[in-house]
């Protein structure tokens, strides 16, 4: 993480806000709900570079990493889907996966 782009100043705002045994309450604050002020700073300085980790990509993306992983004998992927409308991203992701 001190490797990321804003990781230090993300990481020195994390010790801050809670004791250490308590530290991963703020840590998942908010997780895959909603960005919280102190995660927005990573990703205002992340750039292409939250693109590389995850699946994240249209629908061809993902069907081709569908593909590639299925092509090495995977038969099962585990999707959460994450933000304000569940709905809509579990269809949009069983439309990828299904083309």
């Amino acid at each position: 993480m001190r490797d990321s782009p804003g990781g230090n100043n993300w990481l020195q705002r994390l010790d801050t806000e809670r004791a250490r045994e308590e530290r991963h309450l703020s840590l998942h604050e908010g997780h895959l709900v909603t960005v919280t002020p102190r995660d927005r700073a990573l990703l205002d300085v992340a750039g292409d570079g939250l693109l590389a980790t995850g699946w994240t990509g249209d629908a061809a993306s993902i069907a081709a990493r569908m593909d590639a992983v299925g092509a090495e004998g995977i038969s099962e992927v585990v999707y959460c889907p994450a933000g304000p409308d569940i709905e809509r991203e579990l269809e949009s992701f069983a439309s990828a996966a299904r083309s």
